[in-house]
């Protein structure tokens, strides 16, 4: 037995030395696999590498997920986007701020140099009717209403929740530009009304769906969105409201006020998606003034509501 021993462990320190000379080594078979350059080129918008679309046409290229521009100036080019199709292009990537603006249809001349993303989505239209003003109205003077109601509609991106304007295709008289609707806006209390068919009184029974018997023309507009913001839920309508009115309690009162108004301008957003309600009704807000003058009777101030109604038409 101890001979046996003896034989075995010079055998074990040979195979260690042969072992320590000439390291098993496992190699791996397996084929070696080049990452794969995946390109995507974006079909819905075609550029043009001049202003009113001159000079050479190309498309926008995803590599890999990167934007890829096909021409070496992007600061002054213009494009078209697809019928029925909008366009999201996104800047500063990245960084604390991103932003992204929303194209739809022809564009003359564009500033591309730094755009880092893009996403298309199906166009939809969304019109928003403006039905008018209520308030307690005591007698004519009660009607001279002033001031600047004006609509924005917001977009949140996806994934990086910045927000875009989104235009319109208002007539130029209801519109300060391409992005925001002005649906009342009205000078002072002296001058003519143009609104008197929105105005309604406040102490009678009155609900925003029913159409108004006086109405000639809707003040109304079409907001263009994405669907699929639209279905998501990140779409707001931004109401910005300040106005005022004249006031006076009755014919023969000495109370004539022509300035009572908000003290500020309120801002409400308000979620839309495709199931939210379509009739819309803002306030009351809060106008507060005192009589213009001298007056025979005891004064104090004058605080009178407004509430403004909005009608919303699902794609």
């Amino acid at each position: 037995m101890k001979n046996t021993i003896r034989l075995l462990i010079p055998a074990i320190l040979l195979m260690n030395q042969l072992t320590a000379q000439n390291p098993i080594i496992n190699k791996d078979t397996r084929p070696i696999v080049t990452p794969q350059t995946i390109k995507t080129d974006i079909t819905e918008l075609i550029l043009y590498e001049q202003p009113n679309f001159g000079g050479e046409q190309s498309k926008f290229t995803l590599t890999n997920g990167k934007l890829s521009a096909p021409f070496k100036r992007m600061d002054k080019v213009s494009f078209k986007v697809a019928p029925g199709k909008i366009a999201y292009i996104g800047f500063e990537c990245g960084k604390e701020f991103p932003s992204e603006k929303a194209y739809t249809g022809d564009n003359r001349s564009v500033n591309f140099e730094n755009a880092c993303s893009i996403r298309i989505d199906n166009a939809v239209s969304l019109p928003i009717e403006f039905k008018g003003i209520s308030t307690i109205i005591h007698n004519n003077d009660c009607k001279r209403v002033f001031g600047e109601i004006s609509v924005r509609i917001i977009e949140k991106a996806p994934r990086s929740g910045s927000h875009t304007f989104m235009s319109h295709r208002a007539e130029p008289a209801f519109s300060i530009n391409g992005d925001i609707f002005v649906p009342f806006t009205h000078p002072n209390s002296t001058q003519p009304l143009s609104y008197t068919n929105f105005l309604y009184d406040a102490s009678r029974p009155f609900t925003v769906s029913n159409e108004p018997k006086l109405r000639s023309l809707p003040v109304k507009t079409e907001f263009i969105v994405g669907a699929t913001a639209l279905a998501e839920g990140r779409v707001v309508m931004e109401v910005k409201t300040r106005i005022g009115s004249a006031h006076k309690t009755c014919d023969l009162c000495d109370d004539f006020s022509s300035n009572v108004a908000m003290k500020m301008a309120i801002t409400e957003t308000i979620p839309l998606n495709r199931t939210s309600q379509s009739n819309i009704v803002l306030g009351p807000y809060k106008a507060e003034g005192k009589r213009d003058g001298n007056s025979l009777t005891a004064s104090g101030g004058i605080l009178i509501d407004f509430s403004v109604y909005f009608k919303v038409i699902r794609p």
